[in-house]
């Protein structure tokens, strides 16, 4: 095939997949479109981790999460459940 059918090609196939897929009639995402409702609060922070372990030692793996209206903090480390490091009140 010759250059310039290469390039017919390609021409051709670039404005057909822009006429077919509708980009200049697209709507905007719901992410873009300007919202008159208030931010919505989010309550809680998680920060993962984890670590490869040197030879001979085991992995680690763990999150720390964060209450954000409360100020409480729980940690969990591998497979063990949550355990509150700071902050009063159970521990969800």
């Amino acid at each position: 095939m010759k250059t310039s059918q290469c390039l017919l090609l390609l021409v051709a196939g670039m404005l057909g997949g822009f006429c077919v897929g509708g980009a200049v009639t697209a709507p905007n995402a719901s992410a873009q479109v300007a919202q008159d409702k208030l931010p919505i609060q989010q309550r809680f922070q998680m920060a993962e981790w984890s670590n490869s372990g040197s030879p001979g030692e085991t992995a680690g793996w763990g999150c720390y999460v964060l209450d954000t209206m409360t100020g409480e903090l729980w940690h969990t480390r591998g497979e063990l459940g949550l355990v509150k490091i700071h902050g009063k009140g159970p521990t969800p």
